[in-house]
């Protein structure tokens, strides 16, 4: 079987997830509908203070993600902490959380990346027809 992926600018990624190898020749898979979705932007923070190079990462909660519907985006913070994800994310519920990106040695970073990670979600709910969501997050300082 095959899976046929669908992206547009203007919309959310979509496809077909499953299509039957049959015998050679065309076939007709009937439209494919993707929805508008929403870009999510927002301002990332240390203790409140605006910090450039913050990884911010958006994924569905491990508790209600599936295979077929799971996502996760990932950007870095400008000098003045804004993000702006990749792609536009279809209506849901989802956790945005943030870490200190780069380093000298990153893996040597890696656990303190996935604690700081693990310690800042925030819900973000994107609704049916909004084109943009705006959700802020902070990384508290290590004070």
């Amino acid at each position: 079987d095959y899976q046929l992926v669908a992206e547009h600018d203007d919309a959310c990624r979509g496809g077909v997830a499953s299509v039957p190898r049959l015998a050679p020749g065309a076939r007709m898979l009937g439209p494919i509908v993707l929805p508008a979705g929403a870009i999510v932007t927002g301002r990332a923070t240390i203790g409140g203070a605006a910090a450039t190079q913050l990884r911010v990462v958006l994924a569905t909660p491990a508790d209600r993600a599936t295979t077929a519907d799971a996502l996760r985006l990932e950007t870095v913070t400008d000098p003045d902490g804004n993000y702006r994800m990749p792609r536009r994310v279809p209506p849901g519920n989802y956790e945005l959380r943030a870490a200190r990106a780069g380093g000298a040695a990153p893996e040597a970073h890696t656990v303190h990346l996935l604690l700081q990670l693990q310690r800042t979600a925030a819900p973000v709910a994107v609704t049916s027809g909004q084109r943009e969501a705006r959700a802020d997050i902070d990384l508290p300082s290590e004070r």
